[in-house]
């Protein structure tokens, strides 16, 4: 648990700088969906991290809330937005390393990849004349479950 608490307390004195050099307001909704999105793990929507607010019947928060919020989040580099799929999944950014991502064409699912070797050469590029906040790579294809499905369709 201390792991959480770490990441949780650093996360939120980045929300704090960011909110103060914004000249924005630290509102206690703004810390909760950050605390929220901290336990979260993996990727996730905003309707998934709306039920688990709900469930742990902590605060409940409308959804512009946490799409604001989540927007806000992103700007302030302690999220990362996947607006890849028919739906934006959002992911904890507690790490800021480099990643690399399965997207399927089909069903939309993204699933993060961790190979060494390509997080390693995504760190290590650099672009003249552009400021680069996360090195990301998308590679789009179709998932083992959406090419046996349409395997066997093409079976029958």
């Amino acid at each position: 648990m201390d792991n959480y608490d770490d990441i949780t307390s650093k996360s939120c004195q980045k929300l704090t700088e960011y909110l103060e050099t914004c000249n924005k307001r630290k509102t206690p909704e703004r810390y909760e969906v950050l605390k929220a999105v901290v336990r979260t793990k993996g990727l996730f929507s905003v309707e998934m991290l709306s039920r688990e607010m709900e469930d742990r019947s902590e605060f409940v928060v409308s959804r512009s809330t946490l799409f604001n919020t989540l927007e806000l989040l992103t700007d302030a580099q302690l999220v990362i937005k996947h607006s890849v799929s028919r739906t934006a999944m959002y992911e904890n950014n507690a790490s800021q390393t480099p990643m690399a991502c399965l997207v399927c064409q089909k069903c939309g699912k993204i699933e993060k990849w961790d190979d060494k070797d390509t997080n390693t050469l995504l760190a290590s590029i650099h672009v003249r004349h552009f400021n680069v906040r996360q090195q990301i790579l998308y590679l789009h294809g179709t998932c083992r479950k959406c090419a046996n499905k349409s395997k066997n369709k093409k079976k029958k």
